[in-house]
């Protein structure tokens, strides 16, 4: 009878933004993010293609730049690290 290459192994798993994840700091991002875009909602031009960032039609929430959104979610993560310590 042949082996099977696959296995089943149990992990530990952290849950954040609606996904699970390897490490809680990666957990920790993706809840962040999630919290960051149900604070502000998207209020792009719906009349455009593809209803965000077409024809300089972004809304405030997409039209920020990827260094500035990596920085606000990072410190929205350490926050969350922070309370869940307490």
């Amino acid at each position: 009878m042949p082996v099977s290459a696959i296995e089943a192994v149990s992990a530990r798993v952290f849950k954040g933004g609606g996904r699970r994840f390897f490490s809680r700091a990666a957990a920790y991002r993706a809840e962040a993010k999630a919290r960051m875009f149900a604070q502000r909602p998207c209020d792009c031009d719906p009349g455009s293609p593809e209803h965000y960032g077409a024809d300089g039609n972004a809304c405030e929430l997409h039209d920020m730049d990827t260094v500035r959104f990596a920085r606000l979610r990072d410190r929205y993560a350490r926050m969350l690290a922070w309370k869940d310590r307490r």
